[in-house]
């Protein structure tokens, strides 16, 4: 057997790579080697990828040495319920019996293969929530599936098999192979013998039994008649998401976000002129975002404000240390400062697009009025008889003769409580060939709690 070893491999296993020549190599005898971090301590894997065919067997550990035996014996377990050919498994079994020479990686497409199945075995390896979790078996079944490229053609480590096996060139796609000559199949069943939907289900009831045990009350996903069944699949990660938040939130330590980034340098703001302030937002916002933390800033402003707030202001906010995969802090910079202006014409806005949307629900506005004192036009109202004037309107009014809105102007009082928003929507003009009509509105909020609620809206055609 020919074994080609990464550098990584090379260096911990002390091996100083061999020459190998053309005539050692046959279709059968090399075989690339990988290391793989199982994502807990001090745990790795080694990868045995076959050239050709990228069939991948995984071994515990980091010595070729101490691993060889297991992968010959894990190898013929995987050819032999993948439903591999006699014949085959002993040539295979024959080319890998012994080792003839370790030397270096030589190609970069098999690099990049390499990548490719590294990357697939740690995402489902980051889902675990222990290392006893990870199940090798059937990592081995489902990269016999793996989608891979090559010269513009697209295979699977099963279909080159197959394709071997029939004398066919082993890169043809997998559609090309008729049912019957699909004979190499990756097997369902994992080290227990059950299969992969077997051991989801049993999964999901046994996380949904720890959960309910944590949070004291039933977890009844998937268990509703009248909705729609989640993909077992899906419902299983979800549940692992969910135990692994618990756990982490519980045992979560606060920290701020200047220590949770490993106590970076930044420069002042006031030293820094485009375009390397920009430079230096975008490096800070990678830094930001490599430790999952996201920042949005609605409004528009400038580099000197954005740079400040994430290299002061952000940094001394106290956050828990949690890590998990998928999981955000995601932090708003107008929840910090708001931006009162933006906010009053984005519920301006709200307002007016829901009152022309014949399908729209008007009590999603009712939390955004005033419930005392609310005029309407010139008068008194209530929040029901504000909806009565909107439908009303909609039914005498097709909502396409709508062309567009604007706010053109906001006035404050003298405390920032009370603001008047002025501005027009515009209809079609019935009248072919004339100008649009426009009608004006206004619309009196007030300040509570930095949420801007209605207390009047004049708009005549509402009368």
């Amino acid at each position: 057997m020919i074994i080609r070893a990464t550098k990584k491999v090379l260096t911990a296993n002390k091996i100083k790579p061999q020459q190998i020549t053309e005539q050692q190599i046959n279709n059968l005898n090399e075989w690339y080697v990988t290391l793989i971090s199982s994502g807990y301590k001090g745990k790795y894997f080694l990868a045995y990828v076959h050239s050709k065919s990228l069939l991948t067997i995984l071994t515990e550990g980091k010595s070729i040495k101490h691993t060889f035996n297991v992968f010959n014996l894990r190898l013929n377990a995987l050819l032999l319920r993948s439903s591999f050919p006699k014949a085959l498994i002993n040539q295979l079994t024959a080319a890998t019996s012994t080792v003839e020479s370790i030397s270096t990686t030589n190609n970069r497409s098999i690099l990049g293969y390499l990548n490719q199945i590294v990357g697939h075995v740690r995402a489902r390896f980051d889902m675990t929530q222990t290392y006893q979790d990870i199940d090798l078996d059937m990592e081995e079944n489902i990269l016999l599936d793996q989608l891979f490229s090559y010269n513009k053609k697209y295979f699977v480590p099963t279909s080159w098999w197959n394709n071997y096996i029939h004398g066919n060139d082993p890169y043809l796609p997998a559609r090309e192979l008729s049912q019957a000559q699909k004979i190499i199949k990756p097997s369902e069943l994992n080290k227990l013998g059950l299969t992969h939907e077997e051991e989801l289900h049993m999964q999901n009831q046994m996380l949904k039994m720890d959960l309910e045990q944590k949070f004291g009350k039933p977890i009844n996903l998937n268990d509703q008649e009248d909705m729609p069944k989640l993909p077992l699949f899906i419902e299983n990660e979800f549940l692992k998401h969910m135990s692994a938040f618990e756990q982490q939130i519980r045992t979560a330590k606060e920290t701020t976000v200047f220590n949770l980034l490993g106590e970076p340098k930044f420069k002042a703001t006031h030293l820094l002129k485009e375009p390397k302030l920009s430079a230096d937002i975008i490096r800070v916002t990678k830094l930001l975002g490599k430790h999952n933390i996201m920042v949005d800033f609605i409004g528009e402003y400038t580099p000197q404000v954005i740079h400040d707030f994430l290299t002061v202001e952000l940094m001394e906010k106290t956050v828990s240390d949690m890590r998990i995969p998928g999981f955000i802090t995601h932090f708003i910079y107008e929840e910090f400062h708001p931006n009162h202006e933006l906010a009053i014409t984005g519920t301006v806005n709200m307002l007016i697009n829901i009152m022309f949307d014949e399908e729209a629900d008007l009590d999603k506005l009712k939390p955004h009025f005033i419930h005392d004192n609310f005029m309407l036009n010139d008068e008194k109202a209530t929040f029901d008889d504000f909806k009565h004037a909107v439908n009303t309107f909609r039914l005498t009014h097709n909502p396409d003769v709508v062309l567009g809105y604007e706010t053109e102007s906001l006035r404050f009082d003298q405390l920032n409580e009370h603001v008047n928003a002025i501005g027009y929507i515009a209809f079609k003009n019935p009248i072919k060939g004339k100008r649009r009509i426009k009608h004006p509105f206004s619309m009196a909020l007030q300040n509570d709690d930095d949420w801007w609620k209605f207390t009047h809206v004049f708009f005549e055609p509402l009368d």
